[in-house]
């Protein structure tokens, strides 16, 4: 065998191998195998959406573990076909630093499916070829059609903070904190403005409430159920203690169609109404009616009006409630 032949022809195969790989992937000197891993890593999540744009956040940062190289640019690149590129649609940051940033994609079409990716570029030093890092997975949105409706909108006595895809219904919350005023026997007349989750001393039962949009009913009655058992064997919301979900009944006279929000409600209620300047919210914490288990001990969610964060509450905290409708 000529053996210099050999190795050549070995070596010859190799570079053909890595030369054909994808311009996503390339060899890391340091591991000695094909990764990714030098490309800027993106992740990217909806914050809001409305008939004709969309709100997302996008988070840059670069593994200086195995890449030196610097992004060069950044932004968000969408597609009505799947697995958006940079050469499709796009807006790009101003700032090429990993960070966060929000972005808006505005002027979409009404009831289209549309694609979308956060991006990143840097340079991978293979002949200087910019390479772009994509989040994944794919975030899939259809717009809804087009509506006479916007968030802020005051429509029968509530505030509109989220709207569906079909343009036409949605839901609103109250315009204000809910409270409850009583008065002693001394004529002494006191008004609270946040409430308990549950009766005191039972979070013990877990209801599996869900998070999701359009949950609501069905959470609110369970808990109405399930804790007015426990006080009287006649199921009367108006004469339940105050807690969040009855207080979104008797708050409306009675009327059953008031819920108190789920944990995604919630979201869309700081990110479309607070977030905006809209609403007239306190700087505090709101009961969800998704309730959370962790260790056997049951808790409830919550939805912090200062930022974006949600949080698990004892269900004995007193917490401010908006009660919500949908239209």
């Amino acid at each position: 065998m000529n053996l210099n032949k050999y190795t050549t022809g070995v070596l010859l195969a190799c570079i053909l191998w890595v030369c054909s790989c994808s311009k996503y992937d390339w060899w890391n000197g340091k591991t000695g195998d094909l990764t990714n891993k030098n490309l800027p890593y993106v992740s990217c999540n909806v914050d809001s959406t409305s008939d004709s744009s969309i709100t997302l956040t996008v988070i840059t940062k670069v593994d200086t573990t195995v890449s030196t190289t610097k992004i060069t640019s950044q932004g968000v690149c969408w597609s009505t076909n799947p697995n958006p590129t940079i050469n499709d649609s796009k807006i790009t940051t101003i700032t090429n630093s990993p960070t966060t940033f929000a972005i808006v994609i505005a002027g979409l079409k009404p009831k289209t499916t549309y694609y979308i990716r956060g991006f990143a570029i840097n340079h991978t030093g293979q002949k200087d070829s910019a390479v772009a890092g994509y989040s994944t997975p794919q975030i899939t949105i259809t717009t809804p059609a087009h509506s006479n409706y916007t968030f802020g909108q005051i429509f029968k006595g509530g505030m509109i903070f989220y709207i569906d895809t079909t343009g036409q219904h949605g839901l609103i919350c109250d315009l204000s904190d809910l409270t409850f005023t009583s008065k002693d026997t001394a004529g002494t007349v006191t008004t609270v403005d946040s409430f308990p989750w549950s009766v005191v001393n039972r979070n013990r039962i877990f209801l599996n409430n869900g998070t999701a949009i359009g949950t609501d009913g069905s959470n609110t009655q369970a808990i109405l159920v399930a804790f007015d058992s426990l006080n009287s064997p006649n199921f009367d919301t108006l004469h339940l203690p105050n807690i969040a979900a009855s207080i979104c009944r008797s708050s409306h006279g009675g009327d059953t169609t008031w819920y108190l929000p789920t944990k995604d409600a919630l979201y869309l209620m700081y990110k479309n109404l607070a977030a905006r300047g809209y609403g007239n919210f306190s700087k505090g914490s709101y009961w969800s009616s998704s309730d959370y288990i962790l260790n056997g001990k049951v808790y409830a969610w919550a939805q912090y009006f200062g930022n974006v964060n949600q949080y698990y509450f004892n269900q004995s905290s007193l917490l401010y409630v908006r009660g919500v409708k949908k239209f």
